[in-house]
């Protein structure tokens, strides 16, 4: 029961500290990415290229972040 308080704790946590970001991959599946609001530009990168990779096959040479205030 312990664990799964614990879990449940954590999973509230990291939702309440997550941003949403829009994704476009290469091969043009639009989709969404939770991240942690103080991930540093190298995590969302790789967050993004994973995506990527999963969705398309391809790890991306660059990723392109355009933020929209």
């Amino acid at each position: 029961m312990k664990k799964i308080f614990l879990a449940a704790i954590l999973l509230v946590c990291l939702t309440m500290n997550a941003r949403v970001w829009n994704v476009t991959t290469t091969c043009g599946v639009i989709g969404t990415i939770n991240i942690a609001d103080n991930a540093t530009l190298k995590q969302i990168t790789d967050a993004v290229a994973t995506y990527n990779l999963m969705h398309c096959g391809v790890y991306p040479k660059t990723v392109k972040l355009t933020v929209n205030t």
